[in-house]
């Protein structure tokens, strides 16, 4: 799914907790914002790749949800 990664007050779209009924459940596996690339796996949302310019933090900061955070250098695009 291709998003921004916060919607136009600043709040974050990844959540925790889904406010709006879904139309479809476990349909989306990858999520592309213009923050960071994003997988949605078993244990919740994983950080693949963050845009060119950003920090892990800069990432977290945006996120309410949690996010898992692979060891080692995280590419960027």
């Amino acid at each position: 799914m291709l998003t921004t990664h916060t919607d136009r007050k600043g709040r974050s779209k990844l959540v925790e907790d889904y406010t709006l009924p879904l139309t479809a459940r476990r349909c989306v596996i990858h999520l592309f914002t213009d923050m960071a690339v994003i997988d949605i796996t078993p244990i919740g949302f994983a950080l693949c790749e963050i845009a060119q310019g950003l920090s892990t933090d800069d990432v977290l900061n945006a996120t309410d949800a949690p996010l898992h955070i692979p060891s080692g250098e995280i590419p960027t695009f």
